[in-house]
């Protein structure tokens, strides 16, 4: 039988008498970094926090704009471009792109571009793909040529609320590769409207008439 002396002994100690922290031996500091096993990797110095939390901020004004770039968008032609989440600088993009002519319509590749990290209406934005290698030619026929095509242009909206319409109005410059000679004809240029679905006829004319 324990005697009261030894019970009050045995007691957890209360707030008050247990020990506090110092705060000169546990410093807040930035939150620690881990890596990818959930392993503690040590704590992120002033700078590498800061930096990070910027990031963070410029990707989520991105994602949360009206008109943000992220996701599938669809031009007249049938073509899907998918563009990715922001890094560290939401200025840069990167994705896929799959056309639907000419003759590179086998595999997606990949695009890399830039826009404004401004975002909101007439958001400017521009990318790049190589269509390279291009697809097998028919049999007998001689190798299809590797191309490069340049999009820029701007992000608009038509409407209001509920039944909005995004759209990316761009202008491109598509070059394949050729022989001196033929040099004249290695360039072409045009206009393309990318949307948030496959465009209806009526979703085209109201980007052109915007």
């Amino acid at each position: 039988m324990q005697s009261k002396g030894q019970f009050e002994k045995d007691q957890p100690q209360t707030m008050e008498e247990q020990p506090q922290k110092e705060p000169w031996r546990d410093p807040p500091g930035p939150p620690a970094s881990y890596n990818r096993r959930g392993r503690q990797k040590g704590r992120l110095n002033d700078k590498q926090f800061l930096d990070r939390i910027r990031a963070i901020i410029a990707g989520i004004q991105l994602l949360g704009g009206r008109m943000a770039l992220v996701g599938e968008w669809w031009n007249e032609l049938g073509s899907k471009m998918v563009i990715d989440p922001p890094g560290a600088d939401p200025r840069i993009i990167t994705g896929t792109y799959h056309t639907a002519v000419g003759t590179a319509q086998q595999r997606d590749y990949k695009l890399a571009g830039a826009c404004d990290a401004a975002g909101g209406p007439s958001q400017t934005v521009g990318w790049s793909v190589a269509f390279d290698p291009p697809d097998p030619p028919a049999q007998g026929e001689p190798p299809n040529a590797p191309s490069t095509c340049s999009w820029s242009g701007q992000l608009w909206t038509v409407g209001a609320g509920a039944g909005a319409m995004e759209f990316i109005e761009t202008s491109w410059y598509l070059t394949s590769a050729m022989d001196s000679a033929d040099d004249w004809a290695s360039t072409h240029s045009g206009k393309d409207y990318f949307f948030r679905a496959k465009p209806t006829p009526e979703m085209l004319g109201l980007a052109i008439l915007h």
